[in-house]
Protein backbone atom coordinates (compact mmCIF):
# COMPACT_ATOMS: atom_id res chain seq x y z
CA UNK A 1 0.00 0.00 0.00
CA UNK A 2 1.53 3.68 -0.94
CA UNK A 3 1.56 6.39 1.44
CA UNK A 4 -1.61 7.96 0.10
CA UNK A 5 -3.56 4.67 -0.79
CA UNK A 6 -4.88 4.97 3.41
CA UNK A 7 -5.73 8.51 2.69
CA UNK A 8 -8.12 7.45 -0.09
CA UNK A 9 -9.72 4.99 1.62
CA UNK A 10 -9.56 6.76 4.65
CA UNK A 11 -11.91 9.27 2.31
CA UNK A 12 -13.41 6.66 1.07
CA UNK A 13 -15.14 5.55 4.22
CA UNK A 14 -16.73 9.02 4.68
CA UNK A 15 -19.22 8.71 1.47
CA UNK A 16 -19.94 5.25 3.31
CA UNK A 17 -21.58 6.87 6.18
CA UNK A 18 -22.35 10.10 5.38
CA UNK A 19 -23.59 12.16 2.12
CA UNK A 20 -21.98 15.39 3.68
CA UNK A 21 -19.06 16.22 2.34
CA UNK A 22 -16.43 19.20 3.32
CA UNK A 23 -13.88 18.52 0.18
CA UNK A 24 -11.30 16.32 1.06
CA UNK A 25 -10.39 17.17 4.49
CA UNK A 26 -12.73 15.03 6.92
CA UNK A 27 -14.67 12.48 7.67
CA UNK A 28 -18.15 12.31 9.72
CA UNK A 29 -18.44 9.52 12.49
CA UNK A 30 -21.04 8.84 14.81
CA UNK A 31 -22.75 7.14 17.90
CA UNK A 32 -25.98 5.63 16.79
CA UNK A 33 -29.09 7.11 19.53
CA UNK A 34 -26.68 10.07 21.06
CA UNK A 35 -25.66 13.30 20.62
CA UNK A 36 -22.31 12.46 19.34
CA UNK A 37 -21.85 13.11 15.78
CA UNK A 38 -18.52 15.38 14.03
CA UNK A 39 -16.22 15.78 11.88
CA UNK A 40 -12.53 14.06 12.00
CA UNK A 41 -10.48 16.56 10.49
CA UNK A 42 -7.15 16.02 9.10
CA UNK A 43 -5.05 18.04 11.01
CA UNK A 44 -5.83 15.72 13.92
CA UNK A 45 -4.43 12.62 15.98
CA UNK A 46 -7.19 10.64 14.10
CA UNK A 47 -5.53 11.29 10.51
CA UNK A 48 -1.98 11.78 11.58
CA UNK A 49 -2.39 7.96 13.08
CA UNK A 50 -3.20 6.45 9.74
CA UNK A 51 0.44 7.32 8.19
CA UNK A 52 2.18 5.31 11.00
CA UNK A 53 -0.48 2.53 11.87
CA UNK A 54 -2.15 -0.09 9.72
CA UNK A 55 -6.06 0.67 10.45
CA UNK A 56 -7.47 0.63 6.49
CA UNK A 57 -6.98 -3.13 6.96
CA UNK A 58 -9.90 -2.87 9.41
CA UNK A 59 -12.04 -1.39 6.85
CA UNK A 60 -12.26 -4.71 4.71
CA UNK A 61 -13.39 -6.66 7.94
CA UNK A 62 -16.88 -7.10 9.25
CA UNK A 63 -17.59 -6.16 12.94
CA UNK A 64 -19.58 -8.81 13.17
CA UNK A 65 -18.79 -11.49 10.22
CA UNK A 66 -21.39 -13.63 9.02
CA UNK A 67 -23.68 -13.28 11.96
CA UNK A 68 -27.31 -12.61 11.03
CA UNK A 69 -30.63 -13.12 12.65
CA UNK A 70 -33.57 -14.69 10.88
CA UNK A 71 -36.68 -12.58 12.73
CA UNK A 72 -40.08 -14.03 12.23
CA UNK A 73 -43.15 -11.58 12.49
CA UNK A 74 -46.78 -12.65 13.22
CA UNK A 75 -47.44 -13.33 9.36
CA UNK A 76 -44.62 -15.99 9.11
CA UNK A 77 -42.61 -13.38 7.21
CA UNK A 78 -38.56 -13.49 7.48
CA UNK A 79 -36.63 -11.14 7.49
CA UNK A 80 -32.63 -11.45 7.01
CA UNK A 81 -30.27 -8.91 9.18
CA UNK A 82 -26.84 -8.79 7.98
CA UNK A 83 -24.18 -6.61 9.63
CA UNK A 84 -22.53 -4.26 7.43
CA UNK A 85 -20.64 -1.97 9.57
CA UNK A 86 -16.60 -2.97 9.83
CA UNK A 87 -14.11 -2.73 12.37
CA UNK A 88 -12.52 0.22 11.33
CA UNK A 89 -15.97 2.12 12.08
CA UNK A 90 -16.18 0.72 15.16
CA UNK A 91 -12.32 1.69 16.02
CA UNK A 92 -12.94 5.04 14.92
CA UNK A 93 -16.22 5.51 17.48
CA UNK A 94 -14.57 3.76 20.06
CA UNK A 95 -11.60 6.32 20.33
CA UNK A 96 -14.36 8.81 19.80
CA UNK A 97 -16.10 7.72 22.75
CA UNK A 98 -12.91 7.30 24.59
CA UNK A 99 -12.24 11.02 23.78
CA UNK A 100 -15.45 12.61 24.97
CA UNK A 101 -15.21 10.41 28.45
CA UNK A 102 -11.79 11.78 29.11
CA UNK A 103 -12.84 15.12 28.08
CA UNK A 104 -15.56 14.95 30.21
CA UNK A 105 -13.58 14.14 33.40
CA UNK A 106 -10.81 16.64 32.46
CA UNK A 107 -7.80 14.71 31.41
CA UNK A 108 -5.20 16.32 30.19
CA UNK A 109 -4.84 16.26 26.52
CA UNK A 110 -1.76 13.99 26.86
CA UNK A 111 -3.64 11.47 28.41
CA UNK A 112 -6.81 12.39 25.96
CA UNK A 113 -4.71 11.27 23.09
CA UNK A 114 -3.41 7.83 24.84
CA UNK A 115 -7.37 7.02 24.65
CA UNK A 116 -7.47 8.11 21.34
CA UNK A 117 -4.79 5.91 20.19
CA UNK A 118 -5.80 3.40 22.40
CA UNK A 119 -9.14 2.88 20.71
CA UNK A 120 -7.59 2.91 16.89
CA UNK A 121 -4.85 0.31 18.06
CA UNK A 122 -7.68 -2.04 20.14
CA UNK A 123 -8.74 -3.88 17.45
CA UNK A 124 -6.02 -3.70 14.95
CA UNK A 125 -4.68 -7.45 15.06
CA UNK A 126 -7.97 -9.22 14.47
CA UNK A 127 -7.66 -11.83 12.31
CA UNK A 128 -10.22 -11.72 9.09
CA UNK A 129 -13.93 -12.71 9.34
CA UNK A 130 -13.48 -11.57 13.16
CA UNK A 131 -14.99 -13.66 16.02
CA UNK A 132 -16.00 -16.74 13.28
CA UNK A 133 -12.15 -17.04 12.45
CA UNK A 134 -10.72 -16.49 15.82
CA UNK A 135 -12.74 -19.87 17.46
CA UNK A 136 -10.33 -21.78 15.23
CA UNK A 137 -7.29 -20.98 17.81
CA UNK A 138 -8.55 -18.95 20.62
CA UNK A 139 -4.80 -18.69 21.83
CA UNK A 140 -2.85 -17.54 18.68
CA UNK A 141 -5.53 -15.29 16.81
CA UNK A 142 -6.53 -13.02 19.92
CA UNK A 143 -6.24 -9.45 19.10
CA UNK A 144 -5.88 -8.08 22.26
CA UNK A 145 -2.05 -10.24 22.58
CA UNK A 146 -1.12 -9.46 18.87
CA UNK A 147 -1.76 -6.02 18.40
CA UNK A 148 2.00 -4.92 18.55
CA UNK A 149 2.95 -6.94 15.70
CA UNK A 150 0.30 -5.99 13.63
CA UNK A 151 1.46 -2.09 14.09
CA UNK A 152 5.79 -3.14 13.87
CA UNK A 153 8.52 -0.56 14.80
CA UNK A 154 7.09 1.96 12.72
CA UNK A 155 3.61 1.99 15.03
CA UNK A 156 5.68 1.65 18.50
CA UNK A 157 7.70 4.69 17.46
CA UNK A 158 4.62 6.43 16.53
CA UNK A 159 3.06 5.52 20.00
CA UNK A 160 6.35 6.22 21.55
CA UNK A 161 6.09 10.20 20.30
CA UNK A 162 2.07 10.00 22.93
CA UNK A 163 4.54 8.98 25.75
CA UNK A 164 2.69 5.36 25.21
CA UNK A 165 5.58 2.29 25.43
CA UNK A 166 4.45 -0.91 24.50
CA UNK A 167 3.69 -2.03 27.93
CA UNK A 168 1.91 0.84 28.80
CA UNK A 169 -0.54 0.47 25.21
CA UNK A 170 -0.58 -3.21 26.15
CA UNK A 171 -2.10 -2.79 29.76
CA UNK A 172 -4.89 0.10 28.25
CA UNK A 173 -5.92 -2.86 25.89
CA UNK A 174 -6.31 -5.26 28.60
CA UNK A 175 -8.48 -2.93 30.31
CA UNK A 176 -6.65 -2.34 33.37
CA UNK A 177 -5.78 1.07 34.68
CA UNK A 178 -8.07 3.64 34.22
CA UNK A 179 -7.56 4.51 30.19
CA UNK A 180 -7.84 0.92 30.06
CA UNK A 181 -11.58 0.49 31.76
CA UNK A 182 -12.62 3.78 29.42
CA UNK A 183 -11.65 1.80 26.73
CA UNK A 184 -13.54 -0.96 28.13
CA UNK A 185 -16.60 1.04 28.19
CA UNK A 186 -16.38 2.84 24.92
CA UNK A 187 -15.54 -0.32 22.86
CA UNK A 188 -19.10 -1.93 25.00
CA UNK A 189 -20.88 1.21 24.01
CA UNK A 190 -20.02 1.12 20.72
CA UNK A 191 -20.57 -1.96 19.37
CA UNK A 192 -24.28 -2.38 21.06
CA UNK A 193 -25.30 1.20 19.97
CA UNK A 194 -23.66 0.08 16.26
CA UNK A 195 -25.26 -3.41 16.31
CA UNK A 196 -28.25 -2.24 17.24
CA UNK A 197 -28.79 0.46 14.78
CA UNK A 198 -27.33 -2.03 11.65
CA UNK A 199 -30.50 -4.36 13.59
CA UNK A 200 -33.32 -1.74 14.34
CA UNK A 201 -33.22 0.28 11.72
CA UNK A 202 -33.81 -2.77 9.29
CA UNK A 203 -37.31 -3.22 9.66
CA UNK A 204 -39.58 -0.91 8.86
CA UNK A 205 -42.56 0.32 11.23
CA UNK A 206 -44.83 -1.34 12.28
CA UNK A 207 -43.01 -4.74 11.18
CA UNK A 208 -40.42 -4.75 13.91
CA UNK A 209 -43.38 -4.09 16.45
CA UNK A 210 -44.60 -7.76 15.65
CA UNK A 211 -41.71 -9.46 15.82
CA UNK A 212 -40.99 -11.02 19.17
CA UNK A 213 -37.21 -10.13 19.46
CA UNK A 214 -37.04 -6.83 17.92
CA UNK A 215 -40.07 -5.48 20.05
CA UNK A 216 -38.44 -5.44 23.23
CA UNK A 217 -35.59 -3.24 21.10
CA UNK A 218 -38.72 -1.26 19.99
CA UNK A 219 -39.77 -0.72 23.88
CA UNK A 220 -36.13 0.33 25.01
CA UNK A 221 -35.47 2.92 22.27
CA UNK A 222 -39.04 4.50 23.19
CA UNK A 223 -37.76 4.91 26.02
CA UNK A 224 -34.72 6.12 26.19
CA UNK A 225 -33.71 7.08 22.62
CA UNK A 226 -30.93 8.27 23.52
CA UNK A 227 -29.31 5.86 24.88
CA UNK A 228 -26.35 6.06 23.42
CA UNK A 229 -25.83 8.59 25.55
CA UNK A 230 -24.95 6.94 28.05
CA UNK A 231 -21.37 7.36 27.78
CA UNK A 232 -21.98 11.28 29.22
CA UNK A 233 -23.00 9.23 32.55
CA UNK A 234 -19.06 8.06 32.90
CA UNK A 235 -17.19 9.76 35.78
CA UNK A 236 -13.25 8.98 36.93
CA UNK A 237 -13.14 10.11 40.79
CA UNK A 238 -9.47 11.17 40.16
CA UNK A 239 -8.01 10.51 43.85
CA UNK A 240 -9.20 6.78 43.95
CA UNK A 241 -8.66 6.20 40.19
CA UNK A 242 -12.84 4.78 40.07
CA UNK A 243 -14.86 4.52 37.18
CA UNK A 244 -18.25 4.49 37.57
CA UNK A 245 -21.70 5.35 35.91
CA UNK A 246 -23.85 8.43 37.37
CA UNK A 247 -27.54 6.74 36.56
CA UNK A 248 -27.87 3.23 37.58
CA UNK A 249 -31.34 3.42 35.95
CA UNK A 250 -30.33 4.90 32.11
CA UNK A 251 -26.96 2.24 32.61
CA UNK A 252 -29.84 -0.31 33.13
CA UNK A 253 -31.13 0.72 30.01
CA UNK A 254 -27.93 0.27 28.53
CA UNK A 255 -27.36 -3.19 29.91
CA UNK A 256 -31.02 -4.54 29.05
CA UNK A 257 -30.45 -3.34 25.12
CA UNK A 258 -27.05 -5.48 25.27
CA UNK A 259 -28.61 -8.28 26.40
CA UNK A 260 -31.41 -8.84 24.21
CA UNK A 261 -28.96 -8.32 21.05
CA UNK A 262 -26.92 -10.77 22.71
CA UNK A 263 -29.31 -13.10 23.45
CA UNK A 264 -30.58 -13.23 20.16
CA UNK A 265 -28.18 -11.83 17.85
CA UNK A 266 -24.65 -12.82 19.35
CA UNK A 267 -25.93 -15.92 20.75
CA UNK A 268 -28.61 -16.73 18.08
CA UNK A 269 -28.09 -20.89 17.58
CA UNK A 270 -28.40 -19.48 13.68
CA UNK A 271 -25.43 -17.39 14.14
CA UNK A 272 -23.27 -19.77 16.75
CA UNK A 273 -23.74 -22.71 14.24
CA UNK A 274 -22.63 -20.61 10.84
CA UNK A 275 -19.33 -19.82 13.10
CA UNK A 276 -19.05 -23.78 13.84
CA UNK A 277 -18.92 -24.00 9.92
CA UNK A 278 -16.13 -21.67 9.12
CA UNK A 279 -14.28 -22.93 11.38
CA UNK A 280 -14.53 -26.19 10.56
CA UNK A 281 -13.58 -24.76 6.83
CA UNK A 282 -10.80 -22.94 8.11
CA UNK A 283 -9.29 -25.71 10.31
CA UNK A 284 -7.39 -28.07 7.47
CA UNK A 285 -5.84 -25.09 6.17
CA UNK A 286 -4.66 -23.08 9.04
CA UNK A 287 -1.91 -23.95 11.32
CA UNK A 288 0.87 -22.32 13.32
CA UNK A 289 3.76 -23.16 11.17
CA UNK A 290 4.69 -20.25 8.66
CA UNK A 291 4.40 -22.45 5.35
CA UNK A 292 1.13 -23.53 5.79
CA UNK A 293 -1.76 -21.90 3.86
CA UNK A 294 -2.91 -19.89 6.53
CA UNK A 295 -1.24 -19.45 9.99
CA UNK A 296 -1.96 -16.36 12.35
CA UNK A 297 0.19 -13.63 10.74
CA UNK A 298 -1.40 -14.16 7.82
CA UNK A 299 -4.87 -13.91 9.33
CA UNK A 300 -3.76 -10.69 10.83
CA UNK A 301 -2.79 -9.50 7.60
CA UNK A 302 -5.70 -9.83 4.95
CA UNK A 303 -9.48 -9.06 4.75
CA UNK A 304 -12.80 -10.77 5.09
CA UNK A 305 -12.66 -11.08 1.19
CA UNK A 306 -9.23 -13.04 1.17
CA UNK A 307 -10.07 -15.12 3.22
CA UNK A 308 -13.24 -16.35 1.41
CA UNK A 309 -10.87 -16.22 -1.71
CA UNK A 310 -8.77 -18.19 0.29
CA UNK A 311 -11.58 -20.85 1.41
CA UNK A 312 -13.10 -20.77 -1.54
CA UNK A 313 -10.28 -21.77 -4.15
CA UNK A 314 -9.46 -24.74 -0.98
CA UNK A 315 -12.78 -26.12 -1.72
CA UNK A 316 -13.28 -25.54 -5.30
CA UNK A 317 -15.81 -22.77 -4.79
CA UNK A 318 -16.09 -20.70 -7.88
CA UNK A 319 -17.54 -17.23 -6.46
CA UNK A 320 -16.95 -15.81 -3.29
CA UNK A 321 -19.44 -13.23 -3.05
CA UNK A 322 -22.11 -15.87 -3.43
CA UNK A 323 -20.00 -17.92 -1.23
CA UNK A 324 -20.68 -15.41 1.63
CA UNK A 325 -24.36 -14.49 0.53
CA UNK A 326 -25.37 -18.17 0.58
CA UNK A 327 -23.42 -18.76 4.31
CA UNK A 328 -25.46 -15.25 5.57
CA UNK A 329 -28.35 -16.74 4.78
CA UNK A 330 -27.83 -20.18 6.02
CA UNK A 331 -29.70 -21.68 9.02
CA UNK A 332 -28.12 -24.67 10.78
CA UNK A 333 -30.35 -27.05 12.40
CA UNK A 334 -29.24 -27.70 15.84
CA UNK A 335 -30.45 -29.49 19.05
CA UNK A 336 -29.32 -28.29 22.64
CA UNK A 337 -28.78 -30.59 26.10
CA UNK A 338 -27.86 -29.85 29.25
CA UNK A 339 -24.27 -32.13 29.86
CA UNK A 340 -22.24 -33.10 27.68
CA UNK A 341 -23.36 -36.60 28.21
CA UNK A 342 -26.71 -35.53 26.50
CA UNK A 343 -24.84 -33.89 23.30
CA UNK A 344 -22.16 -36.15 22.80
CA UNK A 345 -25.22 -39.37 22.22
CA UNK A 346 -26.89 -37.42 20.35
CA UNK A 347 -24.05 -36.30 18.29
CA UNK A 348 -23.35 -40.35 17.48
CA UNK A 349 -26.49 -40.79 16.95
CA UNK A 350 -26.50 -38.39 14.11
CA UNK A 351 -23.25 -39.40 12.20
CA UNK A 352 -24.61 -42.78 11.98
CA UNK A 353 -27.92 -41.49 9.60
CA UNK A 354 -27.43 -41.25 6.10
CA UNK A 355 -28.49 -38.50 5.03
CA UNK A 356 -26.93 -35.80 8.17
CA UNK A 357 -23.90 -33.89 7.47
CA UNK A 358 -22.73 -33.60 11.54
CA UNK A 359 -20.96 -30.16 11.37
CA UNK A 360 -19.90 -30.18 15.09
CA UNK A 361 -21.08 -29.50 18.39
CA UNK A 362 -20.86 -26.17 20.93
CA UNK A 363 -21.11 -25.24 24.31
CA UNK A 364 -22.14 -21.93 25.09
CA UNK A 365 -22.21 -20.77 28.82
CA UNK A 366 -23.72 -17.41 28.40
CA UNK A 367 -22.77 -14.19 27.91
CA UNK A 368 -21.05 -11.54 30.47
CA UNK A 369 -23.64 -9.48 31.37
CA UNK A 370 -21.54 -6.62 32.78
CA UNK A 371 -23.34 -6.24 35.68
CA UNK A 372 -19.94 -6.08 37.67
CA UNK A 373 -19.42 -2.31 36.25
CA UNK A 374 -19.86 0.51 39.02
CA UNK A 375 -22.60 3.12 39.82
CA UNK A 376 -23.06 5.70 42.13
CA UNK A 377 -25.88 4.59 43.94
CA UNK A 378 -27.00 6.22 47.06
CA UNK A 379 -23.96 8.17 47.79
CA UNK A 380 -21.59 5.26 46.91
CA UNK A 381 -19.72 3.59 44.21
CA UNK A 382 -20.58 -0.30 44.20
CA UNK A 383 -21.05 -2.85 41.17
CA UNK A 384 -24.52 -2.20 39.75
CA UNK A 385 -25.41 -6.01 41.03
CA UNK A 386 -24.92 -4.82 44.68
CA UNK A 387 -26.78 -1.83 43.57
CA UNK A 388 -30.04 -3.27 41.80
CA UNK A 389 -29.36 -7.47 42.52
CA UNK A 390 -33.01 -7.83 40.94
CA UNK A 391 -32.37 -5.94 37.45
CA UNK A 392 -28.48 -7.78 37.61
CA UNK A 393 -31.16 -11.05 37.76
CA UNK A 394 -33.02 -10.26 35.34
CA UNK A 395 -30.03 -10.11 32.81
CA UNK A 396 -28.49 -13.09 34.34
CA UNK A 397 -31.83 -14.88 33.27
CA UNK A 398 -31.24 -13.56 29.91
CA UNK A 399 -27.71 -15.19 29.85
CA UNK A 400 -28.68 -18.27 31.47
CA UNK A 401 -31.34 -19.23 28.72
CA UNK A 402 -28.58 -19.49 25.96
CA UNK A 403 -26.35 -21.89 27.73
CA UNK A 404 -26.60 -25.35 26.81
CA UNK A 405 -24.52 -28.15 24.72
CA UNK A 406 -25.18 -27.93 21.29
CA UNK A 407 -25.44 -30.46 18.34
CA UNK A 408 -25.06 -28.79 14.86
CA UNK A 409 -26.52 -30.70 11.35
CA UNK A 410 -27.58 -29.87 8.16
CA UNK A 411 -29.73 -32.12 5.67
CA UNK A 412 -27.90 -33.72 3.18
CA UNK A 413 -28.45 -33.18 -0.89
CA UNK A 414 -30.21 -29.44 -0.01
CA UNK A 415 -28.31 -28.48 -3.53
CA UNK A 416 -27.05 -25.58 -2.11
CA UNK A 417 -23.61 -23.99 -1.31
CA UNK A 418 -22.80 -24.76 2.29
CA UNK A 419 -24.28 -28.53 0.95
CA UNK A 420 -21.21 -28.64 -1.58
CA UNK A 421 -18.71 -27.14 1.13
CA UNK A 422 -19.62 -29.71 3.34
CA UNK A 423 -19.26 -32.42 1.21
CA UNK A 424 -16.00 -31.25 -0.06
CA UNK A 425 -14.95 -30.69 3.49
CA UNK A 426 -15.91 -34.53 4.32
CA UNK A 427 -13.61 -35.95 1.95
CA UNK A 428 -10.44 -33.22 2.76
CA UNK A 429 -10.83 -34.37 6.02
CA UNK A 430 -11.09 -38.19 5.15
CA UNK A 431 -8.00 -37.45 3.18
CA UNK A 432 -5.91 -35.60 5.90
CA UNK A 433 -6.98 -38.87 8.21
CA UNK A 434 -5.73 -41.45 5.81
Amino acid sequence: MTEEQPINLYQMHLGEISDEIEGNESIFEFLPYSSLRRWLYDTSIYEEAHGSLPLMRLHHIRSLSFLSYLGKNRESLYYITPANHTRYDHSLVVAMVSEEILKQNCFPQEEINKGILAGLVHDIATPAHGDATKKTDPRNLDEENFWSEVIGEKGLEYLAKYGLSKEGMDQIIHNQGVLGKVLDIADKITYTMKDVYNLYTVLVAPAENFDPVFFPLYIIMQKAPQVGDIYKDVNIRRSTREVFFSDPERFFDFLKLRAIISKNYYYNPSSQGRDLLIRRLIEPIYSVEEDTLLNPSKLRSIGDESLLNIISNYYGIVTTSYMFGNLINWHPRYEVFKTWEEEKRRESELRREQGIWVIGTYYCKGFNTAVDFSVLYEGEIIPFEEAMPWKANELQEMSDSVKGYYVFYAPKGQNNVVDTLLEKLSKKTEELNS
